[in-house]
C-alpha cells in the first residue's frame, strides 16, 4: 500500500475510530475527507449542510405536528400522552430527518397525531408498524390504496388498477406487482383473490397450475381492508 493509501486509511480511522456507521450518510463526511487537498473543506461543508438540513426537516415536521395538535383542542387529553406516545414521536422524528419531501413529512405528522388520539384502537406495536409502513411506502403504494378505497365494494382487477394509475403495461410486473404484494402480504392493507367480486365464488383458491407468480398476480382481484382504510385516514388521505 502506498503512502497515499496509508494516509487515507489513517484519516478514516481517526474520523470514526471504534464507532460503527449508523446510516449511509455517516460515510459521506469521512469519504470526502480522504480527497487530497480539498477533502477537509468538502467534509466540513457536508457536515454543516447535513446538520442544517436534518434540523430544518425535523423542525418542519414538528411545526406541522403542533398545528394538528392545536387544532384538536380538547379532543386530546394530555394525561393520556405517555411513554408510548413519546416513543412514537421520537421514532418518527428520526425518519423525517432524512425525508426531503414536504408532503411526506406532513403525512408523518398526521400519522403520529392519529396514533396519539386513537391510542386505544391499536397497541403500540401496531402503531409502530404504521409508521414503518409510511417510511417504506412511496406514492404508488398510497395511490393503490386510495384507488381501492374509492372503488367501494367493487374488487378491481390487476389490469384495472394499472389502467387507473396510468402505469404502462410493460412496467406493471416490475412496479405494480411488488407494491400490491407489500400492501397485502407485508401489512394486510389489502386482500386479493380470484373472483372476489362474485359472492358465489368468493374465497375460491387460485388455480396455480402452469402459472408463474406474476401470472397469478395478474389474475387477482383486490379490496382494501379496514386496516388499510385506517392507515389512509391516519395520514390525511381520506378523499
Amino acid at each position: 500500500m502506498g503512502n497515499r493509501e496509508n494516509d487515507a486509511a489513517s484519516k478514516a480511522n481517526i474520523v470514526r475510530r471504534g464507532k460503527p456507521f449508523e446510516k449511509p450518510g455517516d460515510l459521506i463526511g469521512p469519504a470526502l475527507s480522504l480527497i487530497p487537498y480539498v477533502g477537509g473543506a468538502l467534509a466540513e461543508v457536508w457536515s454543516q449542510w447535513d446538520t442544517n438540513q436534518r434540523f430544518a426537516r425535523v423542525k418542519s415536521f414538528l411545526e406541522e405536528f403542533s398545528k394538528k395538535i392545536e387544532a384538536l383542542g380538547n379532543q386530546l387529553n394530555p394525561n393520556n400522552v405517555g411513554e408510548a406516545e413519546m416513543r412514537l414521536l421520537e421514532e418518527t422524528a428520526k425518519r423525517v430527518a432524512s425525508e426531503h419531501r414536504e408532503a411526506r413529512r406532513k403525512r408523518f405528522a398526521s400519522l403520529v397525531v392519529s396514533t396519539w388520539t386513537n391510542r386505544r384502537s391499536y397497541p403500540f406495536e401496531e402503531n409502530m408498524a404504521l409508521i414503518r409502513a409510511l417510511d417504506e411506502f412511496d406514492d404508488l403504494h398510497i395511490n393503490v390504496l386510495a384507488f381501492l378505497k374509492n372503488t367501494g365494494d367493487r374488487c378491481p382487477s390487476f389490469t384495472e388498477i394499472g389502467d387507473a394509475l396510468g402505469i404502462q403495461k410493460e412496467d406493471r410486473d416490475g412496479l405494480l406487482i411488488p407494491a400490491i404484494d407489500r400492501l397485502a402480504s407485508g401489512y394486510g392493507f389489502i386482500k386479493r383473490g380470484w373472483e372476489m367480486s362474485s359472492a358465489e365464488n368468493s374465497g375460491t383458491p387460485l388455480g396455480t397450475k402452469n402459472l408463474s407468480p406474476e401470472g397469478i398476480a395478474r389474475k387477482c382481484e383486490h379490496k382494501i381492508t379496514s386496516l388499510g382504510i385506517a392507515f389512509l385516514n391516519s395520514i390525511g388521505e381520506i378523499n
